[in-house]
């Protein structure tokens, strides 16, 4: 939340106008996207290892072009654009991200536990595995609707 606010801030106060947004992508197939967001996704699980930095770096750093994003589309009244080319993020796709970041700070907890707690700790992999498949499958379908949906926007 902060950094939508940040970018919010930054976009107001410097008055910047690069025109209106383009919320479609029309060359993407469904396959690109999964494996970009599959990408992000394993990269805010595994941030985790790195005790948390990459995951709250990636995290922070979408919520500031999303900021971004709200306020470029208000100021170019483009507001009803915004929300039909986040609404397929919005179901599937952030929820997916959701849960990565939360297994990314998942890990850096049982790291700390087993470094520093004198407390006999375990991982249960089946769970995390469980979550992973779901993050996958959340993410897939989440690239499939977004392609629906820029095929319905664009006939």
């Amino acid at each position: 939340m902060t950094g939508c606010i940040i970018g919010s801030l930054i976009t107001l106060i410097l008055h910047m106008d690069i025109g209106n947004l383009s919320f479609i992508k029309k060359d993407s197939t469904w396959i690109t996207l999964f494996l970009h967001n599959l990408y992000v996704n394993g990269l805010l699980v595994l941030g985790g290892v790195l005790l948390g930095f990459p995951t709250l770096i990636i995290l922070f750093v979408n919520s500031i072009i999303t900021g971004f994003q709200f306020s470029q589309s208000f100021l170019t009244g483009q507001i009803s654009e915004l929300l039909f080319g986040i609404m397929p993020h919005g179901i599937f796709e952030i929820p997916a991200s959701i849960l990565s970041a939360a297994l990314g700070f998942q890990i850096f907890g049982f790291i700390y536990t087993l470094i520093f707690s004198k407390n006999n700790t375990s991982w249960d992999f089946f769970k995390f595995a469980k979550k992973c498949v779901l993050i996958i499958l959340l993410t897939c379908i989440a690239a499939m609707m977004e392609v629906f949906v820029q095929l319905y926007s664009t006939t």
